[in-house]
């Protein structure tokens, strides 16, 4: 998956476009060499339904960082 795809996908699920590419970008300076765009999106996914039916959508301006180590 291109970086350009993930950053459209993780807009579509209501992050800004500068969310998103803060997201990206300290993915690639904080965490694993190892994940791949595709793995960090299924992650990110999953665990953004945990956080959403938790917390309800209000939480989305606030969400700033997601990082996988």
């Amino acid at each position: 998956m291109k970086t350009k795809r993930m950053k459209k996908l993780l807009m579509g699920m209501g992050l800004s476009r500068n969310q998103a590419t803060r997201m990206i970008q300290e993915q690639r300076t904080e965490g694993s060499k190892d994940a791949s765009n595709a793995l960090y999106f299924r992650v990110f996914q999953k665990n953004f339904n945990l956080i959403v039916s938790n917390c309800g959508g209000e939480v989305l301006p606030h969400l700033n960082s997601f990082v996988l180590k």
